[in-house]
């Protein structure tokens, strides 16, 4: 009954929508999805997704069940009482998730460079690689120190570039293998097979950049590295690595995603890495494409990184022995963190190293009553929830993301919500809130026989 309606937009709701997040329709009209086409796949998808899962583990579904569910979806994310992120407006219910895995749908990842050691590049090409899926990630810097730059070994071969994700990111990793002895660098290039720039990119969707912002991370990478021959890898040499490596997927206008840097409060190398007086070049560059925080410490002396913060904004704050003891700061510590190594580029979610996190948003004050909200944060939470049910096409962060399933259940429209509930009420649904959506986990987890 909706096809031919609109939902209650506001100023810039449908320019917006039809600027970002509808895709191209395949049915020879050259249109895009109008937002009742957009909603119909991501419900429709998100059923799937579960549908799926019972029928692989021979578990329970009952279809008119789910078809009652689903309708309530859609209606709820019609009359904006909650929506996916932006992302998943875009990705869920495409073939590309159910070709390429869950990665797309989710909004942020943490890697630590604590192993660098081991695996020199990976760190790197885990932030490439989600980068260009649209995803945040953040780093630290405890690599600092882990190895020695060495001056690259030139073999004789042409390392031609598949026009691919995983293409960018394989060229990536033998340019900074070969800076540590772990892979011969190549005597030539060949970048003729990425497509050229403003063509369109099929399955993911956008416009490709073209070679050009892949061949200056290249000559960025050897920029930072060529002369630090002989040195232990820095704090510094870490940040700005993750710096080009984000300037390159951003490169274009075609992709938006968001870097964090974690590092220590001590390191005043890198506490200056954004300060305008000593590393203004370098800050035009590439250094702009992280927000930089500093690992705070219980009770440490704040003295000398607030004067910084207080200079140019920056180092944030994070508190990480608060992210492995605590779920609610209001509740007891209950340690069931302690494996945290990081946080995500906005702050707000503890992660572990490759672990990855998916948001969906919830306007409270477009409820009237909080039994109303109760009803949204069901069908918010499933849509997260059923997020967790596609391992992304990467083994490590599988490992994590299938015993933790980390999901976040935000709000917006904060302030509206103060002016129409009240303050107090506000909060008491907040509390309310969390306890409903808890014992939902349980009920939920036990019918998808997950953790």
């Amino acid at each position: 009954g909706l096809r031919h309606q609109q939902p209650q937009w506001g100023p810039l709701g449908y320019i917006t929508f039809k600027r970002t997040y509808a895709r191209p329709v395949n049915d020879g009209t050259n249109r895009t999805e109008e937002y009742w086409e957009t909603v119909r796949r991501v419900v429709e998808g998100c059923y799937t997704i579960q549908l799926n899962h019972c029928m692989s583990l021979k578990l329970p579904w009952k279809s008119e069940k789910a078809q009652r569910s689903a309708q309530e979806m859609f209606k709820l994310m019609w009359d904006f009482k909650f929506l996916p992120p932006g992302r998943g407006l875009w990705m869920m219910g495409s073939d590309y998730i159910y070709q390429r895995g869950s990665g797309a749908l989710n909004n942020c990842a943490f890697v630590s460079t604590d192993e660098l050691d081991t695996d020199f590049a990976e760190p790197f090409c885990f932030l490439m690689d989600l980068s260009m899926l649209g995803t945040g990630v953040a780093f630290d810097t405890k690599g600092a120190g882990l190895v020695t730059i060495q001056t690259p070994q030139t073999g004789e071969y042409t390392h031609v570039v598949e026009d691919s994700k995983e293409g960018w990111t394989d060229l990536v990793r033998v340019i900074l293998n070969s800076y540590v002895g772990k892979a011969r660098r190549p005597a030539h290039i060949d970048y003729s097979k990425i497509r050229p720039i403003g063509s369109p990119i099929k399955t993911f969707g956008g416009i490709a950049p073209g070679p050009g912002p892949l061949m200056e991370c290249v000559q960025n990478i050897d920029k930072i590295l060529a002369h630090r021959t002989g040195n232990h890898i820095s704090s510094t040499d870490i940040t700005d690595l993750m710096n080009v490596i984000g300037k390159c997927v951003v490169s274009g206008g075609v992709r938006r995603t968001a870097e964090l840097a974690l590092g220590s409060a001590k390191d005043e190398e890198y506490l200056k890495l954004k300060d305008p007086e000593s590393s203004g070049e370098k800050l035009m560059a590439w250094r702009w494409a992280s927000n930089n925080s500093v690992a705070a410490e219980m009770g440490m002396n704040y003295e000398a990184v607030g004067t910084q913060t207080a200079k140019n904004g920056e180092p944030g704050y994070f508190w990480l022995e608060n992210a492995r003891a605590y779920g609610r700061l209001k509740d007891p510590a209950d340690y069931r963190d302690a494996k945290v190594q990081g946080t995500n580029p906005c702050a707000e979610q503890s992660l572990e190293s490759y672990e990855i996190c998916n948001l969906v948003e919830t306007f409270p004050s477009l409820h009237e009553t909080f039994d109303e909200y109760k009803r949204t944060l069901k069908f918010a939470y499933l849509y997260a929830k059923t997020v967790t049910l596609i391992p992304t096409h990467n083994e490590r962060t599988n490992a994590i993301m299938l015993r933790n399933r980390r999901i976040g259940l935000s709000q917006s429209g904060i302030i509206e919500s103060f002016e129409k509930h009240g303050r107090r009420e506000h909060f008491r649904w907040c509390d309310e809130g969390y306890k409903y959506v808890s014992s939902l986990d349980k009920i939920y987890s036990q019918w998808l026989c997950i953790p």
